[in-house]
């Protein structure tokens, strides 16, 4: 209804006119006419008043198709009977249409009506699109705990092959196996949306000595990961970023103001993020070297490390960040179009278009969010996958 506020105000406005002048007219020969004459009056005067009153409730968020589809067709058919009754009175009377005639007819029976076919026609062509609203899918769901995995992956390729006492190894790994694993599970709720993961401070330790030592840094870079993760959903929930798409959001953001502030914000905190992210891993070497291992332990975790980022730590982390960003690109594109292009318009929780186009376009959009959110939930798995596999394949080692 907001598109034809103005519109819906004229039927209302009419509406209560034409009853108060039925009422008055009423009045005034209630005792000058028939009873029979008296309700034919009244009828005339309520199926008048019907046409406004049912235009406005025609043009509200929510009315029925069928309902719009009829009130279309009856302002077209007053448009008729009014014409028809003006040149009919011409045929009858031999009279000379006057200007003030045609006024007259066009006022009453015309432009009314021409603004609410034009209307009910917009609603109409939108109503008859499929609904372009899908749920945009969350785009910020899996990235740290696949860059997590790969730092573990890397940072196995050291730790594993520098293990000695088998028993306690097995149980360190077996340990970090189980961690990962809660990390999994708490991270999303059923609907695969984003959950911020309760920490583990300080990380449990089940071996002693290097091997100790080493599953404490292990676990201890799993939580300084998971803490990066749940700020940056904390962040992006304080700025509001779920309701970026939100119809009522949209409703209210007439200039786009806040919409433009919005992605502005989002993208300094994906910024933040990504940066903070390269920095925890790139100091991961310093922090290898501050560990209470020997010489030969610290150099073998080392090599490793710089081994397993070079072979698969870069790549995934890299491509993680790129679908992040691309996502995101995705939804500047549609609050861009929204803005540009004011074909749209909310009906109850849904956002209708009034064009094809414009839905295939909306639809492009979302699909493109869905594909990019789909890649980043395959990283995730395989990037668990390989980490619980390169610990099983320790333990199994280690066995022997």
């Amino acid at each position: 209804m907001s598109q034809f506020k103005k519109t819906f105000t004229m039927n209302v406005v009419g509406a209560c006119g034409i009853i108060a002048t039925g009422v008055v007219l009423l009045l005034n020969k209630i005792s000058a006419v028939t009873e029979g004459a008296l309700w034919a009056i009244v009828a005339i005067y309520v199926l008048v008043a019907l046409v406004p009153t049912g235009s406005a409730r025609a043009l509200m968020d929510g009315a029925s198709a069928g309902l719009r589809r009829g009130m279309y067709w009856t302002n077209w058919t007053v448009v008729a009977l009014g014409c028809l009754g003006l040149l009919s009175n011409h045929v009858i009377t031999h009279e000379v249409i006057t200007p003030a005639e045609i006024g007259m007819s066009l006022l009453v029976f015309v432009i009314p009506q021409a603004f609410n076919i034009r209307a009910l026609r917009a609603l109409l062509q939108g109503s008859s699109q499929p609904s372009p609203l899908l749920e945009p899918p969350n785009f910020r769901i899996v990235w740290g705990l696949a860059i997590l995995c790969t730092g573990i992956l890397a940072i196995g390729g050291g730790l594993i092959p520098a293990l000695g006492q088998r028993q306690q190894a097995v149980q360190a790994v077996t340990s970090i196996q189980q961690e990962m694993t809660r990390l999994k599970e708490a991270s999303t709720d059923t609907n695969g949306f984003p959950l911020r993961i309760e920490r583990s401070t300080p990380p449990s330790q089940s071996a002693d000595g290097e091997i100790g030592e080493a599953e404490r840094f292990m676990k201890e870079f799993m939580d300084r990961m998971v803490a990066l993760r749940n700020d940056y959903l904390l962040e992006l929930d304080a700025i509001g970023w779920d309701a970026v798409l939100d119809p009522k959001r949209l409703r209210e953001d007439v200039a786009f103001h806040e919409s433009r502030v919005l992605l502005e914000r989002g993208k300094a905190i994906m910024d933040k993020y990504e940066r903070k992210t390269a920095t925890l891993l790139a100091d991961i070497p310093n922090q290898i070297q501050s560990l209470h291992l020997s010489e030969a332990t610290r150099r073998q975790m080392l090599a490793g490390f710089e081994k397993g980022m070079n072979a698969s730590g870069v790549k995934p982390i890299d491509e993680q960040w790129a679908l992040e960003r691309q996502a995101f690109r995705q939804i500047e594109n549609i609050i861009l179009m929204l803005a540009a292009n004011k074909t749209w318009r909310i009906e109850g929780d849904q956002l209708v278009f009034t064009s094809d186009s414009d839905v295939e376009r909306y639809n492009a959009y979302l699909q493109s969010i869905h594909d990019l959110t789909q890649r980043q939930a395959q990283l995730q798995q395989t990037s668990f996958a390989k980490a619980l596999k390169r610990m099983e394949d320790a333990k199994q080692v280690l066995a022997r």
